[in-house]
């Protein structure tokens, strides 16, 4: 006997129908949207993990929302069809849809009733939270979609049948076990805590050891074997988080994991199973409670092991707290995979009440069209206020979101040696739309030694009405804030203010939660490079860093590589033959090795007797220009490092090597300043 099918669904054709609609009407609600441009997490999932190589996603995790299977998924479709909103949203959609079909069928199963498996799915397809995660590039509904088929195929060994025996017909073969290893395992790879419902399985089977001897006795062999199945499969999970992740990264996710105050911990957890409304959430779970004491009335085994699967990963993140094991309370949405089961109660529950309201009131029309009443308008609030949620999370605002697909255009057509700077806070979105191309970019102005337009992206989408360049325009001048670049480490000064004149100053392009400013390409001036014997000619190189550094030839092109131990400076004194307008921008180049502890800079400074103090220098777009980790996972000896820096009486370029192994290298030196000829 299948575990996901009907004995005789012939037999049930007319409720079948409605459930196509109901399934139809979830298709629907879930596409409305679906193409708008990714947003928040879901960029995090395409930019930071899918683009990963595949595999190394299983080896990083150095934030919480790396939901590896889903994250594996979604590299693999953007290898097919590149950077698709809706494309990258499939698995999320086809899990979504998935567990509506499933929870159809296991409160079918559940409860031999369609009229409640219809009412579940049909709360699942309009509940808000739900449609949002069906709709966002995430892992959460899949991890629903592993809970259900679980669930479904162990269902048969701990429900009663109508003889009051255990499911006599049913084989639980080693396929069996088989994809319940599959399911939790996978359930595990997408979000660590899935654990949760394998501890949960786990419990209940202990349960029904101690409470329920002669139905373990009589499946003895099978409850071994599940046991043991969902060991190894606990046992993935902990390979995988406690092995194959580093113990140093895995501490830094939790920390960077998203929690919530201990007193709103269950308001929270309402909300994701029934959405923001908190009075439709309370009546939801009236109804839920009443489904439970039913459902225990009727299929006990099965009643308390769902109370199992709710209490028990509740006594682990309580107990976890308060005895000091974990110092914070997860965000609920962790226990979403629960959601489908909490529907089959509430829905159990609403048929419960309709039963006792005709058999309690049917003689008595008065009371039977008052209670009815009551009940259709809590039905018409909970459709109006999930029409409401639904408008506001859904459209309006998706269509809040910034045009990142327009700023992909507009990067694209861009000239071959034009530059796209942009501050850290925009690292999610830049690097889906805009950074690879960028890294191109930087590598052909070093090359060719030639700048093109200078573009600066101004982000109002990370702190929603403050920008990430807070531009300050005078008369004469706009003031960028720079302090959402990354200061150098070798940088002393902490002020974080450039001065470009008004004139060289052009709004470009405006997205909306983005603006794009154009600084053109005739007020940048070559300064000076380090790129073949002749440019060290332009370079003074101070009598204590002799021993320290030497220029040697870079095998396989023709550039010479500046080679350090330790600390180091040297400053520019190339004769410029340009006045400056009244601007304070460098613009730097260089390319370096990549070793623990090297920390080259290039910027302004001022020089005093052999001595240095620096003006401010920032990292642009420090997280690479091609992965967060790119430096750990492409097989690569050089990458390109942009430097931006206020101008000062001389450029000089330092390095520092903080650590007692290797060379610090540096090559194709290149350095610019906003001028006038």
């Amino acid at each position: 006997m299948n575990a996901f099918s009907f004995k005789n669904p012939s037999d049930d054709f007319n409720f079948l129908k409605i459930f196509y609609i109901v399934f139809s009407l979830a298709l629907v609600l879930r596409l409305i949207g679906i193409t708008d441009p990714l947003v928040s997490d879901e960029l995090v999932s395409a930019s930071i993990w899918g683009q990963m190589p595949l595999d190394q996603i299983p080896k990083n995790y150095q934030f919480p929302n790396n939901h590896i299977f889903h994250s594996i998924l979604v590299g693999l479709i953007l290898k097919v069809f590149g950077v698709n909103d809706f494309a990258i949203r499939i698995p999320a959609l086809v899990g979504g849809l998935l567990s509506v079909f499933l929870v159809f069928v296991c409160a079918k199963k559940i409860t031999e009733n369609f009229w409640v498996a219809l009412g579940a799915a049909f709360l699942m397809a309009i509940s808000v939270e739900h449609i949002y995660y069906s709709t966002n590039a995430r892992g959460y509904t899949l991890t629903q979609t592993f809970a259900l088929a679980v669930f479904l195929l162990i269902l048969p060994l701990i429900r009663k049948s109508e003889n009051g025996g255990i499911e006599k017909k049913y084989e639980f073969s080693w396929l069996s076990y088989f994809w319940v290893f599959i399911f939790c395992a996978l359930g595990s790879w997408t979000i660590p805590t899935f654990g949760l419902y394998e501890g949960a399985l786990l419990a209940g089977i202990i349960y029904s050891f101690l409470f329920y001897r002669r139905h373990f006795h009589e499946r003895i062999r099978v409850f071994s074997g599940l046991s043991l199945t969902l060991l190894l499969a606990v046992t993935a999970l902990y390979v995988q988080y406690f092995v194959v992740i580093p113990k140093a990264m895995l501490k830094r996710a939790i920390a960077n994991g998203a929690e919530v105050k201990l007193t709103q911990f269950f308001e929270d957890l309402l909300a994701v199973f029934s959405g923001p409304q908190t009075y439709i959430g309370f009546g939801i779970l009236v109804f839920a409670i009443i489904g439970f004491v039913g459902l225990f009335k009727t299929q006990r085994r099965i009643a308390v092991w769902l109370g199992i699967l709710f209490c028990a990963p509740l006594v682990v993140i309580f107990l976890s707290y308060w005895i000091g094991i974990s110092k914070k309370i997860p965000h609920p949405r962790i226990l979403f995979y629960l959601q489908p089961f909490y529907l089959i109660c509430a829905s159990s529950g609403v048929w419960i009440f309709i039963s006792q309201l005709r058999s309690n009131f049917g003689e008595n029309k008065n009371l039977k069209v008052a209670a009815a009443s009551v009940f259709s308008v809590f039905l018409v609030a909970m459709l109006l206020f999930a029409a409401k949620d639904f408008q506001i999370r859904q459209i309006t605002e998706r269509n809040d979101r910034g045009f990142y697909n327009e700023g992909l255009k507009f990067f694209e057509q861009l000239g071959p040696n034009d530059l796209i700077l942009a501050s850290k806070q925009t690292h999610v979105w830049f690097y889906l739309y805009g950074a690879k191309e960028m890294r191109k970019r930087v590598l052909r102005i070093i090359e060719t030694g030639k700048l093109g337009d200078v573009y600066f992206v101004e982000n109002y989408d990370y702190g929603h009405d403050q920008s990430d360049l807070n531009i300050n325009t005078t008369q004469s001048h706009v003031e960028v804030d720079m302090s959402h670049f990354s200061l150098h480490p070798l940088a002393h000064d902490k002020k974080g203010h450039v001065l470009i004149s008004k004139s060289v100053w052009k709004l470009e392009k405006d997205f909306g939660a983005f603006k794009i400013y154009k600084i053109p390409s005739k007020y940048f001036i070559k300064t000076l490079s380090l790129k073949k014997l002749s440019d060290k000619e332009q370079w003074t190189i101070f009598s204590q860093f002799k021993d320290k550094i030497r220029l040697t030839t870079n095998e396989g092109d023709s550039s010479i590589v500046l080679e350090y131990k330790h600390s180091f400076f040297i400053s520019e004194n190339y004769p410029r033959k340009f006045k400056y307008i009244d601007s304070s921008l460098n613009i730097n180049f260089l390319v370096t090795n990549y070793l623990p502890g090297v920390y080259p800079i290039f910027g302004g400074a001022e020089e005093r007797s052999e001595q240095v103090k620096f003006a401010p220098t920032w990292f642009a777009n420090d997280w690479v220009m091609e992965h967060p980790y790119a430096n750990n996972y492409f097989s690569r000896s050089w990458f390109p490092n942009i430097f931006l820096s206020q101008g000062g009486k001389v450029l000089v370029l330092a390095g520092s090597l903080e650590n007692d192994y290797g060379v610090g290298k540096i090559k194709n030196v290149l350095g610019f300043q906003l001028g006038n000829k």
